[in-house]
């Protein structure tokens, strides 16, 4: 049953409080950005003879800290020098990653393409990491970073005052489901929990000029 507005918990009210300051842009933005994001991912699978699931992996194993421009950029020449068949090639490549996630990466891209895709997550082993992944896959999931943490608690966190435990991420989540599915009732639309979380987020690095 849909909560009312009341029966809300504060944190899921700050959640829709950031989404009703989003502008029309900013919406259609954050309801696009993990779609654009499938659309690369299967271009990087097509154009390289890879699953799409593993250049997914390869995308959200190259995220952490990393701008999402350069983060596409990097998974591109990552997989594209992998495809030529030099690993070394791979590891001496100047990207904007952390060196253990470019390794993490390759061993996502030593998978067999038969391979399940729960392999693929145990690879990346990383909450946030793995919600990213399901998040550009489309499958239903939350990716809870700091920001998404920030907009839950309603002030502005820094990633070194984020401390996201087990317990706290599957509050958030619950928070943000919790807030989408009041949305879709109030505004009578059918967002997914992943596209309030982007629109909340895109509505956010404007307000804090991140």
């Amino acid at each position: 049953m849909t909560l009312s507005f009341s029966q809300l918990s504060p944190n899921a009210g700050h959640i829709i409080a950031k989404f009703a300051l989003a502008t029309t842009q900013e919406v259609v933005e954050g309801q696009q950005w993990y779609r654009t994001a499938y659309e690369i991912a299967s271009r990087l699978a097509r154009n390289n003879n890879i699953t799409i699931e593993k250049a997914a992996g390869v995308i959200a194993a190259l995220s952490p800290n990393n701008y999402w421009h350069n983060n596409c950029l990097d998974a591109e020449r990552l997989i594209t020098t992998f495809i030529k068949g030099d690993q070394k090639d791979c590891m001496n490549l100047k990207l904007f990653a952390y060196p253990k996630m470019v390794e993490k990466a390759l061993i996502i891209l030593n998978q067999p393409n038969d391979g399940k895709y729960e392999e693929i997550i145990r690879i990346l082993n990383g909450p946030k990491i793995t919600a990213f992944c399901n998040c550009i896959l489309e499958k239903t999931d939350i990716c809870i970073d700091f920001h998404a943490h920030s907009i839950w608690l309603g002030e502005r966190l820094t990633s070194k005052k984020s401390n996201i435990g087990k317990r706290l991420r599957e509050q958030i989540k619950s928070d943000y489901l919790d807030a989408t599915e009041w949305i879709n009732l109030e505004m009578n639309t059918n967002y997914l929990p992943s596209d309030i979380q982007a629109v909340v987020w895109v509505c956010h690095k404007r307000i804090y000029n991140i």
